[in-house]
């Protein structure tokens, strides 16, 4: 997945009813719970327009690494 992150998903109702969803990071762990089910995965390209806004290091971002990794390590 080139962008995990953005939110936009699209599914069928009967894989949305299997999925757990039941963590702080959503979005990182979205799309290995999907193929954990065996659901097919693609990405369909869009076209965005850059906003101005100051960047900087979102430390938030640890934190949803912490959850995707100990998604990734369950036994």
């Amino acid at each position: 997945m080139t962008d995990s992150g953005t939110g936009l998903r699209a599914l069928r109702r009967e894989l949305a009813m299997q999925l757990d969803l039941d963590t702080v990071c959503t979005c990182g762990t979205f799309v290995l719970e999907a193929a954990d089910e065996g659901a097919g995965i693609g990405e369909v390209p869009i076209t965005t327009r850059e906003v101005q806004k100051p960047r900087g290091t979102a430390w938030v971002h640890g934190f949803q690494l912490w959850h995707v990794l100990r998604y990734l390590l369950r036994d």
